[in-house]
């Protein structure tokens, strides 16, 4: 079974990352923070309509940032809670750039781009659920 949802971070992913100014290379510091678009895996099968069982079963979960380019910002992790709001830990990878070692970075060909991961955590929005109780209230 599958649910989606929106994952927002309540932690910040700072990220060390390196810019060209003519012949020199200056490292700044990035917030690459994003709220997540996530799917939501049950590991066993439950009634997305009816009952409580499905809220107390953690999920796995996995999605993209909704900020910046698609692919700079991805989450995989687990969630659970109650129906309205829930908890989520994961790994948050975020796509920076970083000098090539051994070389002068005096160009954008001396810089590499990667992904960094992080620790993130925060809270799971349910999509469905949300719009079921729209739907009820009309």
């Amino acid at each position: 079974m599958w649910d989606v949802s929106l994952g927002v971070p309540v932690n910040k992913l700072s990220l060390l990352d390196f810019s060209e100014n003519g012949n020199t290379v200056t490292p700044k510091q990035l917030n690459k923070q994003s709220v997540y678009a996530l799917f939501n895996i049950y590991p066993i099968p439950v009634d997305l309509k009816a009952g409580n069982l499905r809220w107390f079963l953690p999920r796995a979960i996995g999605g993209i940032g909704l900020t910046g380019r698609p692919g700079e910002n991805f989450m995989v992790g687990g969630a659970f809670g109650l129906p309205q709001i829930q908890v989520f830990v994961g790994s948050a990878f975020a796509n920076h750039r970083i000098p090539i070692s051994g070389t002068t970075p005096a160009s954008p060909l001396d810089v590499k781009q990667r992904y960094a991961s992080r620790l993130t955590y925060g809270l799971n929005v349910p999509v469905l659920s949300a719009l079921e109780k729209l739907k009820n209230k009309k």
